[in-house]
């Protein structure tokens, strides 16, 4: 059998060797073992001490890398359903030891096709109006650059810290986003001018923390994704454009202005951390915006 989890403990694994007898798939048994040691690495627990927020809260790491681009929802559907395998086996051959599915309540993803909703590409007009809203907090207003013109995700835009920022002896400044596990490389950003001198303005007005934050909330501690998205709702309704925009919204546009100016696919991957699939499924939406650092390219910039 699969080496298990640190966190799994005997009992669950002597548990798991019966479930062989019943698996009529030695390779499904083998890929469950790795689901099973991925929810049980991210939670820090055995997996019969997993709660259904524990559940909720692995779903939500799986859509963030979902929106990133690193993960399809299909591959999050197939670990869940493992999950309530695995669950339901378990009740009903050791009633003793879990009394309850917890991820039954969790629902199921649906699968989207990859086209690119144009209600959810805002035009120049709009992005002018929110950049014009958001230019009353000054930090929002950089958040949105990085995301507008950058194409980077709320979560790496809140992985920022002070020493993430790189400037070098031409004065091109990087962002440094360290690797995230053993089989992804560290990724260098280069921003835009427009997005510099913007950093670089906000950098003046504000002092990291002890852990290098530089984003903050209303209450002096480091920003969240639940403060961006609600400070982010703010400012587009403000801006009274139609749309609902979101965060990744900006960022789709991003994206999509890269591809118009006829960036490799391979570099926007690259650039923006999206994965070459997620790319490909921009590409053929890249007529729903007009008109050597690649983000340079695109057609507007955002002044400071």
């Amino acid at each position: 059998m699969r080496k298990l989890s640190e966190y799994c403990t005997k009992e669950f694994t002597d548990i798991l060797q019966t479930y062989i007898s019943v698996c009529s798939n030695e390779r499904t048994f083998y890929e469950y073992c790795g689901y099973i040691n991925l929810i049980c690495n991210y939670t820090k627990k055995d997996f019969l001490r997993i709660t259904y927020e524990d559940a909720k809260k692995y779903q939500d790491y799986l859509i963030s890398q979902y929106n990133d681009g690193k993960l399809s929802r299909k591959t999050a559907n197939v670990r869940f359903s493992c999950y309530r395998t695995v669950s339901n086996y378990i009740i009903d051959t050791f009633p003793d030891k879990l009394k309850e599915n917890v991820f039954l309540k969790i629902p199921r993803l649906m699968q989207p096709d990859d086209s690119i909703n144009p209600k959810s590409i805002p035009s120049l007009k709009e992005l002018d109006k929110i950049m014009s809203s958001a230019r009353s907090n000054y930090m929002f207003y950089l958040i949105l650059s990085l995301a507008t013109r950058v194409g980077l995700s709320a979560t790496n835009i809140l992985r920022i810290r002070k020493n993430s920022i790189i400037v070098d002896e031409e004065g091109n400044t990087f962002l440094h986003f360290a690797a995230t596990s053993d089989f992804k490389d560290d990724r260098y950003v280069q921003l835009p001018k427009d997005v510099s001198s913007i950093l670089e303005k906000y950098l003046e007005t504000v002092e990291a923390d002890s852990q290098g934050h530089i984003f903050f909330n209303s209450r002096k501690g480091p920003l969240t994704l639940k403060n961006l998205d609600v400070a982010v709702s703010k400012i587009i309704k403000a801006a009274k454009v139609d749309e609902k925009y979101t965060l990744k919204d900006l960022r789709s546009r991003a994206i999509l202005d890269l591809l118009q100016t006829g960036a490799d696919a391979n570099a926007i991957s690259d650039y923006t951390g999206l994965s070459f699939l997620r790319i490909h499924s921009f590409t053929k939406a890249k007529k729903l915006v007009s008109g050597d650092c690649i983000a340079d390219a695109v057609n507007f910039s955002m002044k400071s």
